[in-house]
């Protein structure tokens, strides 16, 4: 119960959860084929018990699905008088479940404590996962909803092992990738008291060095690495996406402004390599007629970038991108949208072919599922939020070894009941990789 006071106390602080999407000017749209749709398999409720959202997901090299997401926050966050309700499900805790049928079945697995991976002090936000060469498994929380930690696992999930704090207070919004390198080896970004920070562990997390990437006081995208010491992300200031690079595996890092004068809809600037180490940096962004995703391209490890592209134009407002990489060229993506946003909101997917520009760039897009994901506007003011925080401020797609698409995220079911992790898996649509092109080691 202590536990649950501290956690109810930093909610109230306002230590955890995100900025409001900056907005800025309009964009041009840009030419590419007609789309044609994607096809997914009917979705799967991951859990029916537990309160959750903001789910991340990924996919092992044997196929197994691991998704990872917060208890109970953001539903606790704005009606604090359920909490009592939910306390044997874990609350304010990060939750783990495996699939290993592919995805029609998943498994709660507890960890540290009886109920989920952390123990002696709650987390319960922003989760992240990551799976080096070795197949050790590692998933970043919130420790205490004031500090970033992670949690690792080096038999498929079944049990977790503690890792350190990085040593920052007061921190928000970590995202974590392996060094494809090195095993053991993690780069984790996120807003810090002093800019964006980048923390660097060669244990799986058991001890950490931290250095200031980025000045830019503003949550962070996701991060990536490249063999040879190469780790980057992106960062919005509001007007500017903000390129934030390393060449020396994190010891020195430079900021380049990249895009300007954009309607961004989203905080977090996704940044991803495909399979030949091409950069791609896309974002969600108002148009004069709805929304639609924008991306830019770099072969040289960010030295230069395409003019903006755009793709998977949609009437209404789109939110919450994420993008997953896998062969020279080819994207998978996923997001929420809405025709009309004070109506039903759907998870949304899309897959792009050549957006590396060699060759006629294709896109390929439909709803995950005709059931919405919710029904009225998401807040987006983080713990500012009185209503409407269900959703959290992301969803995830992955990749799976045989290149196929997998999406994690959140249905709500009512105000009072909360939301429930949903999980599908694209049934009819192209692929990340052709057959047996998936890069060996896996690393996702």
């Amino acid at each position: 119960m202590k536990a649950l006071v501290l956690a109810l106390a930093l909610l109230g602080a306002g230590v955890a959860g995100c900025v409001n999407a900056p907005s800025t000017t309009p964009a041009a749209a840009s030419g590419l084929l007609p789309a044609t749709n994607l096809t997914f398999a009917k979705a799967v409720r991951v859990d029916a018990d537990r309160i959750a959202s903001e789910p991340s997901i990924k996919v092992t090299k044997d196929g197994m699905v691991i998704v990872a997401a917060p208890t109970g926050l953001v539903k606790y966050a704005t009606r604090p008088l359920d909490a009592t309700k939910m306390v044997d499900k874990g609350i304010f805790q990060g939750a783990i479940w495996t699939s290993k049928d592919g995805g029609k079945t998943f498994a709660f697995k507890s960890g540290l404590g009886p109920t989920s991976y952390h123990s002696y002090l709650p987390g319960g936000s922003d989760s992240d996962i990551a799976i080096d060469g070795k197949g050790t498994i590692v998933v970043a929380d919130q420790l205490g909803l004031a500090a970033e930690t992670v949690s690792y696992s080096t038999d498929k999930g079944e049990t977790w092992q503690a890792g350190a704090p990085t040593g920052d207070a007061d921190t928000d919004r970590q995202w974590l990738w392996p060094d494809p390198s090195t095993p053991g080896t993690f780069y984790l970004d996120y807003l810090g008291q002093n800019g964006v920070q980048v923390a660097k562990t060669t244990d799986n997390g058991q001890s950490w060095t931290v250095a200031t990437a980025s000045a830019v006081a503003s949550d962070p995208g996701p991060i990536v690495a490249l063999a040879g010491g190469f780790v980057a992300f992106t960062v919005s200031d509001g007007g500017s996406l903000h390129f934030v690079s390393s060449a020396d595996g994190g010891k020195t890092w430079k900021d380049d402004p990249i895009v300007k004068d954009r309607k961004f809809t989203d905080s977090f600037p996704q940044t991803v390599a495909d399979q030949a180490g091409t950069l791609y940096v896309a974002w969600t962004e108002k148009a004069d007629d709805g929304s639609h995703v924008a991306f830019v391209v770099s072969k040289d490890q960010g030295k230069t970038w395409s003019a903006p592209q755009t793709a998977f134009h949609q009437p209404g407002l789109s939110l919450f991108l994420w993008v997953a990489a896998g062969a020279p060229g080819r994207l998978g993506l996923s997001w929420y949208n809405a025709p009309d946003p004070a109506k039903e909101w759907y998870e949304t997917a899309g897959i792009l072919l050549n957006a590396d520009g060699n060759g006629t760039m294709t896109e390929t897009v439909g709803r995950v599922s005709d059931a919405p994901a919710r029904v009225g506007e998401p807040c987006q003011g983080g713990v500012s939020c009185t209503s409407g925080r269900e959703l959290g401020d992301f969803q995830q797609c992955a990749v799976t070894p045989d290149g196929g698409l997998v999406v994690s995220y959140v249905t709500v079911l009512s105000a009072d009941e909360g939301g429930r992790i949903t999980f599908a898996r694209l049934s009819d649509g192209p692929k990340l990789y052709d057959p047996g092109m998936a890069p060996d080691p896996w690393i996702v």
